[in-house]
């Protein structure tokens, strides 16, 4: 009797575990509205070493999703610049790991230039992994050459995403899911996005600025086209992207994942015919672009918060920025939802027939 007593006691334990492990994650609301997680956000400091300065390090900021419940002081990313992710919030583990997402800042941005998108994508169940590209931001530019930038920026996306996987303690220890990983990017962080997705750069451009002898580019080739890619990035949203020179237009064909380019109709930076439209017309995956009417180039950032009157895209005569957030909001709720969360019911959504928004107007490509 005693031992038939301890092996009931062991299925109802077993039945509890069981249990356990079959509760189902929070059901997520329709895209472009808070999901049902509270932000938190860590700050990490990863070491990237460049020729010439072997010291160089990473400022990181990663957003994850946080019990509903968490409280807390407010991240500051600097000078009381914030938005609303509790610094260290208990993550809500019981439903990851989660799906990851890299961003990468503009030229002269900062890692939490987009918050109102990163801090977003944590409440609906996404870990958003964001360096600074030190010696291309608000607060060192020019430290690094632009074309030193372009070389380097996939590579600090890698090593970020490298040193979030590799937390062994704290909130992030094993919430990340490596096998579903995507990346965003704004303007020269666009570029950084389609680098790291696939896209083939020209070596030969950068030699060109680099000037010869050039040892930084010791271990490239001397011509031809180069990859930086992250084989395990799987989807890429680029917003307002730049940087066509440093691809030609053979290098975006070679880019395999889903992308949707999202650009700004009154964009002066980066104008649309000579950057956005080259670029989605070179790609031969399936794709599609979405062109915000009214936008300006800095209108997929809070630059216009920050330093009002700034320029592209801050201003009366460009379309209000919390509509802009909004739109780019349920862009990517619907996009990376369908792509790394298999929330099939988002698609309708990216449906270019018929956008449901009269700013968007939309272009998808022909490859099935």
């Amino acid at each position: 009797m005693r031992n038939l007593g301890r092996v009931l006691a062991l299925l109802l334990l077993l039945e509890v575990v069981g249990c356990v492990q079959q509760i189902e994650p929070l059901p997520l609301p329709g895209p472009g509205v808070p999901g049902p997680y509270a932000v938190g956000a860590v700050q990490l400091f990863v070491p990237a070493p460049v020729y010439g300065w072997e010291d160089r390090e990473l400022s990181v900021w990663v957003w994850y999703p946080a019990k509903p419940d968490a409280s807390g002081p407010v991240a500051d990313y600097f000078g009381n610049f914030s938005g609303d992710a509790l610094l260290s919030a208990p993550s809500m583990s019981d439903d990851g790991p989660f799906p990851v997402l890299a961003f990468s800042h503009g030229y002269s941005g900062f890692s939490a230039q987009s918050y109102y998108l990163t801090e977003h994508l944590a409440t609906r169940g996404f870990v958003v992994v964001a360096p600074d590209h030190i010696g291309n931001t608000l607060f060192d530019l020019g430290e690094l050459e632009d074309w030193q930038s372009a070389l380097q920026r996939p590579k600090d996306i890698s090593l970020a995403l490298d040193a979030a996987l590799d937390m062994s303690e704290g909130p992030l220890s094993d919430l990340l899911d490596p096998q579903r990983m995507g990346v965003a990017g704004h303007s020269f962080g666009a570029w950084t996005s389609l680098a790291v997705s696939g896209a083939l750069t020209d070596v030969e451009v950068f030699r060109s600025r680099c000037g010869e002898p050039c040892p930084a580019l010791e271990d490239y080739p001397q011509q031809g086209m180069v990859s930086l890619a992250d084989e395990r990035i799987s989807v890429s949203m680029p917003l307002a992207p730049g940087g066509l020179g440093y691809l030609s237009l053979e290098g975006p064909a070679s880019i395999t994942t889903p992308t949707l380019i999202a650009a700004a109709e009154l964009d002066e930076t980066t104008p649309i015919d000579t950057e956005a439209e080259p670029i989605f017309g070179a790609l031969t995956t399936p794709a599609a672009m979405y062109v915000l009417a009214g936008a300006g180039h800095f209108s997929f950032s809070h630059m216009c918060d920050l330093l009002p009157g700034f320029g592209d895209g801050c201003g009366e005569e460009f379309l209000d920025t919390e509509r802009v957030f909004e739109l780019t909001r349920l862009l990517a709720d619907s996009f990376f939802g369908h792509h790394l969360q298999e929330t099939e019911r988002f698609e309708e959504f990216l449906e270019c027939a018929q956008p449901p928004w009269t700013e968007v107007s939309c272009t998808r490509n022909k490859v099935e």
